[in-house]
Order: structure tokens, then C-alpha cells, then sequence
């Protein structure tokens, strides 16, 4: 597993990381806290989430609907 980013300013977003090697984001929400796994994410992509102020939304706008999702637990 890769290590996880705690993300405490969010409503949605309990935590995220990222694997480059196999280019997997993994994103646990705060409701019901299941862990997701979208790929293949480019690192650009990450970067971004790094980034922004809003996870929740970035998710749902540049991950959510063009990566392939799954849950992990």
C-alpha cells in the first residue's frame, strides 16, 4: 500500500495517495470510509489534486469521470 495524505480541510476526503510506479490513486472518503483506487492516473493529474484547494470537487471533476475506479477494502 501506498503511504496515504490525511486531508483534514475537506468535508468529503479522508485521505489520498498515490503509486507512480503503477500509476493508482487511492482515495478514501469520509462517508462510510471505503478506500477507492482510480487508474491508470498520470502524474499531472496527482500533481493537481496535490494542489487544489477542494479535493472533493477536483475528484469530481478531473478523476471521477475519466478513470476507472474500484473499491479496495
Amino acid at each position: 500500500m501506498v503511504a496515504m495524505v490525511a486531508v483534514k480541510s475537506s468535508s468529503n476526503v479522508a485521505e489520498y495517495g498515490y503509486d507512480e510506479q503503477a500509476a493508482k490513486l487511492y482515495v478514501r472518503f469520509k462517508d462510510g470510509g471505503w478506500l477507492y483506487q482510480y487508474d491508470p492516473v498520470p502524474p499531472i493529474v496527482w500533481l493537481g489534486l496535490t494542489l487544489c484547494q477542494s479535493k472533493g470537487r477536483y475528484l469530481r471533476q478531473q478523476v471521477i469521470p475519466f478513470f476507472r475506479c474500484r473499491r479496495v477494502e
